[in-house]
């Protein structure tokens, strides 16, 4: 038995627990829940070790460590207080993300909303050289965040091509492809805007932010750079996430940066990537859509 110290995301709430046990993606915790101790098996990416001072995804200083337990005592003592996540209440800074708040999954009462999403964006939302039958990057982050998700993937395009298999640039795509306003819209590409100019990229991507804020003011717009799968990366893709990190920054739109966050490194990208080259595999998918939900419901 592990029984290592944790805390871990059950019901929205964060809760002092132990590992009892860890198979594949899951691990099995338990936690006092009314009055007794409960088990119950709960996705890794959701658990928190407190050994030491590291975690499974951030690097925490003691005090923060301190913060999370006594939050998810206090949960526990008073099961009546705040049902936000544990994300809601220890903010964390990035360099690679823009002011503006990151989108947060529900809590998952039956009586919370679902949250209605717009997956939008290239060959990686539509999962190009991916294996029939297997989950996108995409699908994995919204089912891990119980999003009510639409998928919206064109193959080649971008803010400022088509592509070569007769697709439209994205300002053409979200015009006919968005139909009503969702909740939160996943604006994902840049990987085919390579052979654009830095002026024209700006006015191509700052075009379709400034339509999406006339047209859904109320909807919640994220940016997702490309990411760099094949290592060293492409000099003119990381050209590419500068010049669309400015344009996010210039209009108040978070920005997620696969590669500033080095999601893809040299260690890693050979078990990710497609034969093909360029595209992930089933695996690099699985692995990206756990950094994506991560990085949108800061879980």
């Amino acid at each position: 038995m592990i029984e290592t110290e944790v805390v871990v995301t059950i019901d929205g709430r964060p809760r002092p627990a132990v590992v009892v046990e860890r198979k594949d993606e899951r691990t099995l915790v338990r936690f006092r829940d009314a009055g007794g101790f409960r088990q119950q098996w709960v996705p890794t990416a959701d658990v928190v070790a407190v050994e030491g001072a590291t975690t499974r995804r951030h690097l925490l200083k003691p005090v923060g460590l301190a913060v999370l337990l006594l939050l998810g005592l206090a949960l526990v003592l008073y099961p009546g207080g705040s049902n936000k996540r544990l994300a809601e209440t220890t903010p964390t800074a990035s360099a690679a993300s823009s002011p503006s708040p990151s989108p947060r999954a529900t809590a998952t009462a039956s009586t919370t909303k679902a949250v209605r999403a717009v997956l939008f964006g290239d060959s990686f939302v539509s999962g190009r050289a991916l294996e029939r039958g297997k989950p996108t990057a995409v699908q994995v982050a919204a089912k891990l965040l119980g999003w009510d998700a639409t998928i919206l993937g064109g193959d080649g395009t971008a803010f400022t091509t088509g592509g070569s298999r007769g697709g439209s640039p994205y300002g053409v795509r979200l015009r006919r492809e968005i139909k009503t306003a969702p909740d939160i819209l996943l604006l994902q590409g840049g990987a085919s805007d390579t052979n654009a100019t830095p002026e024209q990229l700006t006015a191509a991507a700052g075009g379709a932010l400034d339509w999406l804020a006339r047209h859904y003011p109320s909807t919640r717009v994220v940016m997702l750079g490309p990411i760099a799968m094949e290592q060293p990366q492409d000099g003119q893709l990381v050209r590419v996430d500068g010049t669309l990190r400015k344009v996010a920054a210039a209009h108040q739109v978070r920005y997620i940066d696969p590669i500033a966050l080095h999601w893809i490194t040299a260690a890693n990208f050979s078990g990710l990537i497609s034969s093909s080259g360029f595209y992930p595999n089933a695996a690099g998918h699985a692995y990206l859509g756990h950094k994506l939900a991560e990085a949108l419901g800061t879980a």
